[in-house]
């Protein structure tokens, strides 16, 4: 689950990725992704604010003119995830109610 709400916040600017640091507001993630992942899970508060986060931008850019420019980075982020082997579809876990 973690992988893919990184996955989608850092496609959505809400996590950002300078170099191979993961960074969230004034929180520094870790340093590649499998850190920032273990970091997510240590950290089950921050990784559901990031979450949040994600979905309400999304949500708010899907109100705005940028809608289209957003469910492109959507399909994209799904695609590729789900076109990745390091994934599987168990981590998105239940995903009913969220939208």
């Amino acid at each position: 689950m973690q992988g893919c709400i990184l996955y989608c916040a850092e496609m959505m600017d809400v996590v950002l990725k300078k170099g191979s640091w993961y960074s969230y507001g004034d929180n520094r993630l870790g340093q590649e992704r499998d850190r920032a992942l273990q970091y997510l899970r240590e950290n089950p508060l921050l990784c559901d604010e990031i979450e949040k986060s994600h979905l309400l931008e999304m949500k708010g850019n899907l109100n705005h003119q940028g809608s289209l420019r957003t469910f492109t980075k959507l399909i994209i982020s799904v695609i590729n995830i789900l076109s990745d082997s390091r994934f599987d579809m168990d981590m998105f876990g239940n995903l009913e109610g969220r939208w």
